[in-house]
């Protein structure tokens, strides 16, 4: 009942992003503000096809959530978190945030003091599995830096090919073994992720990842995207929080 729809049926090489417990996030708001469900009943087993009918096409009781004390400030947010496009719903949590009634008085401030803190950034950044088969692993990506370079690469763990950042996927195979590249840009005092690696040795030139890298569940091309503290980089099944230290 907290399922979005593209996980009801998932493609193979599908990758599970932030959208999908931003969905499971409305669900639970609506639950917890009007004691039922978004989407109708479920007091036997024939009511889940309607349900899961429903929520595929967006079908939810929005009179019920207006009628319920409060309700209507929080109509917003959960209407972008129950849209079933993921590609159309909210995508991430600052999105989920500036959409809390609660939030909407100190968000101002609180954006400012994290862009003051951002701008500080460009040594002490930290990659932290949060969602993986090697949670709670730690990276400290400047620590990992050798002479000169300031490129990092990120892939499966492979006997077969090398990685600065490998990750350990043993129960199913979403990570490229050469996946993603990061890169520190002193330009804009900044890490930048793309995706994909050069590849030299075999194809000669870019090699794109097959499932796609994102942040916040931005897609990332292989001309690259900013990431600082407080982003959530997805690949594969694997969620890493982006830190200061």
């Amino acid at each position: 009942m907290y399922m979005p729809p593209e996980q009801l049926n998932p493609r193979k090489d599908a990758t599970v992003l932030p959208t999908t417990d931003i969905f499971s996030f409305g669900v639970m708001m609506y639950q917890l503000i009007t004691g039922d469900l978004p989407f109708g009943r479920l007091d036997s087993e024939r009511d889940l096809i309607q349900y899961l009918r429903k929520g595929k096409n967006g079908d939810w009781d929005r009179y019920l959530l207006l009628d319920t004390a409060e309700g209507g400030d929080w109509c917003k947010l959960i209407e972008g978190c129950l849209i079933p496009d993921f590609q159309n719903r909210l995508q991430d949590a600052d999105e989920v945030l500036a959409l809390v009634p609660q939030m909407q008085r100190v968000r101002p401030r609180i954006v400012e003091e994290q862009r003051d803190f951002q701008t500080r950034i460009i040594n002490g950044v930290l990659l932290r599995i949060m969602q993986g088969e090697d949670y709670g692993k730690v990276y400290k990506l400047d620590d990992m830096l050798r002479g000169e370079s300031a490129i990092l690469s990120m892939g499966r763990k492979d006997d077969g090919v090398y990685n600065d950042i490998a990750i350990v996927e043993e129960n199913s195979s979403y990570i490229s073994r050469k996946h993603c590249t990061l890169e520190l840009d002193y330009d804009i005092g900044s890490w930048v992720i793309r995706d994909g690696q050069w590849d030299r040795y075999d194809t000669g030139g870019w090699r794109k990842s097959t499932n796609g890298t994102y942040v916040n569940s931005k897609e990332v091309s292989i001309n690259g995207l900013p990431f600082s503290p407080g982003d959530i980089i997805s690949i594969g099944d694997t969620k890493l929080r982006v830190e200061a230290y």
